[in-house]
């Protein structure tokens, strides 16, 4: 459906049930600026369809401190936008199995 440097857009059809759902695949940039785009373009998608969605990656901002190991510790702001972003597109996190920080 669309592409960017930071992300990918399918739309992912099972035959022969018609049904069909969006698959977004992320990479978000290190640098914060470029991850602003991403949070907008994401915004964008969820104002224009109406299908289940699903978004897999690494988005580069972790949620909260205990998401992070090392490093400069979490900027809050910077976490608050990112939320935002997830709560207007209406996305959970399903959270994960296996080790943490892989």
């Amino acid at each position: 459906l669309a592409n960017t440097e930071q992300e990918i857009h399918v739309e992912v059809k099972v035959f022969p049930s018609n049904l069909s759902w969006i698959f977004t695949a992320v990479y978000a940039n290190p640098r914060y600026a470029e991850r602003q785009v991403l949070w907008e373009n994401l915004s964008k998608v969820a104002d224009h369809q109406n299908k289940p969605w699903i978004i897999a990656g690494d988005f580069n901002e972790p949620l909260a401190e205990e998401d992070k190991f090392g490093g400069r510790p979490v900027n809050i702001n910077r976490s608050l936008l990112f939320k935002e972003c997830l709560d207007k597109c209406n996305m959970v996190d399903m959270g994960f199995n296996g080790l943490k920080y892989t």
